[in-house]
């Protein structure tokens, strides 16, 4: 059955993982789903850091007051659900138990975060997981940003 090349990334987290424990994100790659994926309606943000790329093709520092970095998370989040293939990740926030020493005492419970993906559950994942979805999402942000999306051809 033929399809794109490389249409899912696997990340692996083996720094987040505990012994014979594996921690992976699968994304659906950014550079084969639609330009509106990577992009929420009605973000300011959105049509700001957009306009910033497009001027020259270049990524540009956009400077982001408390509000911008508000509609950063909740923007980011949102175009991460619509990515997330799916994952086994845990809730970092999930109720801990300490004894007098300062250490967890282990609960024997998974705190999995289920999916589907959403906004709200990807706003638990550690940071760097988002980071590292973000990255592949840059790479394939200039392309759609700047219109460069002609398909070559060989003749």
């Amino acid at each position: 059955m033929a399809n794109y090349a490389q249409r899912l990334i696997l990340l692996n987290f083996p720094e987040l993982a505990e012994p014979g424990d594996k921690v992976w994100v699968t994304i659906r790659n950014p550079k084969v789903v639609p330009p509106d994926t990577l992009v929420v309606k009605g973000s300011k943000l959105s049509a700001r850091a957009q306009a910033a790329v497009a001027a020259d093709g270049q990524d540009q520092a956009v400077e982001f007051d408390e509000a911008d970095r508000d509609e950063a998370f909740t923007t980011s989040h949102v175009i991460i659900s619509r990515l997330v293939a799916g994952w086994h990740v845990y809730d970092g926030l999930a109720p801990v138990t300490l004894d007098d020493d300062g250490r967890e005492i282990p609960s024997g419970e998974s705190h999995l975060i289920p999916l589907p993906a959403t906004p709200e559950r990807v706003a638990r994942l550690p940071s760097l997981i988002i980071a590292r979805i973000l990255e592949e999402v840059k790479r394939a942000t200039p392309q759609i940003a700047t219109g460069n999306q002609e398909a070559t051809t060989s003749t």
